[in-house]
């Protein structure tokens, strides 16, 4: 009887790793990745850098940034753990990124709380493999706000020219980070 439940547990854990993540929308791993972050594809994140507030989930793994923007209504007003690629840092204080997946198509805006002195994510994030926390909303801001933040970038003053009228954005509210400092991603693009 016990050998039968090891057999049955070891065929669905077989089927469940070459089937690969249970959500057809989750989408191929983060890059630098073996396997999706979901599935614990970013590793021993021991060593990552931290910013913001501390984490506050004590388990679970990460949602795949692919999967949050294929459904984003279904994760609006979550508390959650989202994994990506930091696309952009703001250049003036470090208090806010741009989260990708592996498409840079759309983002994930992280907002912290301004540093006092100094500056909070170094720009040397841009281009590494980050998992945030916090409660997931889809915002509308204003052109002034789009176009600030998109000056904060660093984006020439003809791209910046070209927001014009309310943009949507999704937010990850009360942010936690954890960001590999050590290491670039390699580029899917």
């Amino acid at each position: 009887m016990i050998r039968s439940i090891k057999m049955i547990a070891l065929a669905f854990s077989l089927a469940f790793v070459l089937t690969g993540c249970a959500n057809k929308n989750c989408g191929p791993s983060l890059a630098g990745c073996k396997k999706p972050c979901s599935k614990g594809g970013c590793g021993d994140t021991s060593k990552w850098t931290a910013f913001g507030q501390k984490m506050k989930l004590t388990s679970g793994q990460p949602v795949c940034m692919s999967e949050v923007l294929a459904d984003k209504a279904k994760f609006a007003g979550k508390f959650m753990r989202v994994c990506g690629k930091v696309d952009s840092v703001c250049a003036k204080r470090g208090c806010w990124i741009r989260l990708t997946g592996p498409s840079a198509s759309e983002t994930l805006f992280v907002k912290f709380t301004c540093p006092i002195d100094g500056h909070l994510v170094p720009m040397e994030a841009k281009g590494r493999r980050a998992i945030v926390e916090g409660t997931l909303e889809l915002k509308e801001i204003s052109q002034d706000e789009a176009r600030h933040y998109a000056e904060d970038a660093g984006k020439s003053k003809e791209d910046i020219a070209k927001i014009v009228g309310p943009q949507k954005i999704i937010k990850l509210n009360a942010p936690a980070a954890i960001i590999d400092l050590t290491k670039k991603v390699a580029s899917t693009n």
